[in-house]
């Protein structure tokens, strides 16, 4: 790594973010955050949330439909037991809750709670992946329970909330331990109390325990705001949002006069922060800063809780300038969610976060957050389909917008660096380019993502572990794109940050998506549909050899000739200009963060020098012929 690189970044970063970013690790190493975030002792005991002698009843069986109200009661009822979801995936059993262990771990390994959070980082080893103990201190659970309590009305529930939260305390006091080490964390911890309070209305009444703990969580994340700033990332965004309609919470409720005053201050501060974000991390294509679906969609449902806190607390309106922001940032969101099954390319990082999620449909499902945005920020639906988050908050009167879609239209981001090609309803194609104002996260350069009647052929890894830098899936080597020995498309400085972004160099021409990049090499990636094929060229110039790599999902992949290969929809052939080796091996794919699944990966080998490789993709009735004759 050399100088000049080293300056490019810092430059591309911006100066004042670094500044601040090794600021906070200098005054973390010397203690200086130790002595500004003291520990400090819980005055206030008993329950977090009081239930009132008179209830209102509620109606919310008969809204939701049998399937909801199934899930809903599975998924309360276990936690009941300590069978917890982990990033909206699969339950474990934790038993006795121990909230600074490494759950979903071999190791199981558990970190100290007396220690001072700033000080955590002595005790987290390399692979070490600190979201495995954060997951259970995010207290997703507590929305589950909550409208377990408010659908069923039986007190079992809210008396778990209550214990729960309980525990937690009594073993997470003030700025002790991992999980008061990041301000994002704690700004979750607000995000889903205060919206237990959203969900249950007059029926419960928060106690001066709730009070307390809610003041402590907005000193904690108010005192380190400006790092998650410099981040220009869902930081950011996340921890202004918690500060916004925590603090209101606290300023308008709140019984204490020095919490009513913190809590005044937190939100005007977050209200700023929050607008100063908006306008600079949502990019005019409406693309996030982070080139990520799925922070995409956490940035989303950042917003959707501010809007409805704005609403619920009586609170003024985001400027006119934030919420055209918020209207492109739904726009995107829209277009790249498939219609028919909600779901979209696994492009970009993901950590399996979901906040402010009252729906019970699959974590991969885009349409319950269109729905629920779009019914907050415009007031009107989407899908024309039954919106269980929007039922939970009272918003079922709403009137459908069947005008929406964009389809059979070729569009091109330019911000992301993202062509999507649909030249039909059940075709769609996906070209990453690059385009970066902010960071890359991905080696994902030239990625492309092919779709055929709503189901991913041609797909990303996705993530599935931060702190292993193989199991990320973030090297070229998990995307369809090439993939070239020794010279890798990105040099990693650190676990999410690269060196030497390239300059922006693809786009949308004439129906032809097209993605450059040159660096030790020399690769050009042109994408092209036909009456019944789509075709991708792909030209490069490599010192060494080179390979094209290709993600297969769904059915099983068989080799119907030589060059030859089908799942029984597509036929993909590949023609070359030189000999080449390929190669159908085994793959993998993460669609829930810490989970893997077994996929196909088509490999093309090229030798080093000059190469041109054509991957043709084909759909018509004879191909299941020829799948049924190969299998016999």
């Amino acid at each position: 790594m050399n100088l000049i690189s080293k300056i490019s970044l810092v430059i591309r970063l911006g100066v004042r973010s670094v500044f601040i970013v090794l600021l906070y690790r200098f005054q973390k190493k010397i203690g200086v955050l130790k002595l500004r975030h003291k520990f400090d002792e819980y005055q206030e005991k008993g329950n977090i949330f009081l239930v009132n002698s008179t209830q209102e009843k509620s109606n919310i069986l008969f809204k939701l439909d049998s399937k909801s109200i199934e899930i809903l009661k599975s998924d309360a009822n276990n936690i009941l037991k300590n069978n917890f979801k982990f990033y909206f995936d699969r339950n474990i059993d934790v038993g006795e809750i121990n909230w600074h262990k490494f759950y979903n771990t071999p190791q199981n390994k558990v970190l100290p709670f007396s220690v001072h959070w700033s000080e955590i980082d002595k005790n987290i080893e390399a692979g070490d992946d600190i979201k495995n103990v954060w997951e259970l201190s995010r207290f997703y659970w507590a929305l589950d329970l909550a409208k377990a309590y408010r659908a069923f009305s039986d007190e079992k529930y809210i008396n778990k909330l209550n214990e729960l939260v309980s525990i937690w305390m009594s073993n997470n006091p003030v700025n002790k331990g991992v999980n008061w080490y990041c301000g994002q964390e704690v700004s979750y911890r607000i995000n889903n109390l205060i919206s237990v309070l959203f969900l249950l209305g007059l029926n419960i009444k928060p106690s001066p325990v709730f009070e307390e703990l809610i003041y402590h969580h907005l000193k904690r994340v108010i005192g380190t705001l400006s790092y998650a700033i410099a981040q220009k990332n869902n930081h950011g965004i996340t921890e202004a949002a918690a500060l916004f309609i925590g603090g209101a919470w606290l300023s308008n409720n709140g019984k204490n006069v020095r919490y009513k005053k913190t809590g005044d201050k937190c939100s005007k501060n977050g209200l700023k922060v929050l607008e100063k974000l908006i306008l600079n991390l949502i990019q005019e294509d409406g693309s996030f800063s982070m080139y990520s679906i799925n922070y995409h969609r956490v940035v989303v449902q950042w917003l959707s809780f501010v809007l409805y806190g704005i609403e619920v607390l009586g609170l003024p309106k985001l400027r006119k300038e934030c919420n055209q922001k918020l209207e492109k940032l739904l726009r995107f969101q829209e277009i790249i969610c498939d219609p028919i099954t909600g779901k979209v390319p696994s492009i970009g990082a993901n950590d399996g976060s979901y906040p402010f999620k009252l729906n019970s449909n699959a974590f991969d499902d885009f349409r319950p957050s269109n729905m629920l945005f779009r019914g907050l920020l415009l007031r009107n639906r989407i899908y024309n389909l039954f919106s269980e988050d929007l039922t939970w908050l009272n918003k079922l009167e709403l009137e459908y917008n069947h005008k929406e879609t964009d389809s059979n239209r070729n569009m091109d981001f330019q911000d992301f660096g993202l062509v999507l090609l649909q030249p039909s309803n059940n075709l769609r194609g996906f070209l990453r380019y690059p385009s970066f104002k902010y960071r890359p996260s991905h080696c994902d350069i030239g990625h492309f993502d092919f779709w055929f009647k709503h189901e991913n052929i041609l797909s990303d890894s996705g993530t599935f572990n931060y702190s292993n830098e193989e199991l990320s899936l973030s090297n070229e080597k998990y995307h369809n794109t090439l993939v070239v020995l020794n010279s890798p498309q990105l040099r990693k400085l650190s676990s999410f940050l690269y060196l030497d972004w390239p300059m922006k160099q693809g786009g949308l021409i004439s129906n032809t998506a097209y993605s450059s990049f040159e660096r030790d090499y020399k690769h050009n990636r042109k994408v092209n549909f036909n009456e019944n094929s789509c075709i991708v060229l792909d030209e490069f110039i490599c010192p060494e050899k080179a390979s094209i790599h290709w993600n297969l999902s769904g059915e099983k992949w068989l080799r119907v000739r030589e060059n030859v290969f089908t799942n029984g929809k597509i036929q993909v052939e590949i023609k070359s200009m030189k000999q080449v080796e390929i190669k159908l091996q085994k793959g993998m794919r993460s669609s829930y963060y810490n989970s893997l699944e077994a996929i196909q990966q088509l490999i093309i080998v090229h030798g080093p020098g000059e190469g041109q490789i054509e991957t043709h993709l084909k759909w018509d009735l004879l191909l299941n012929n020829n799948f049924e004759d190969n299998k016999n």
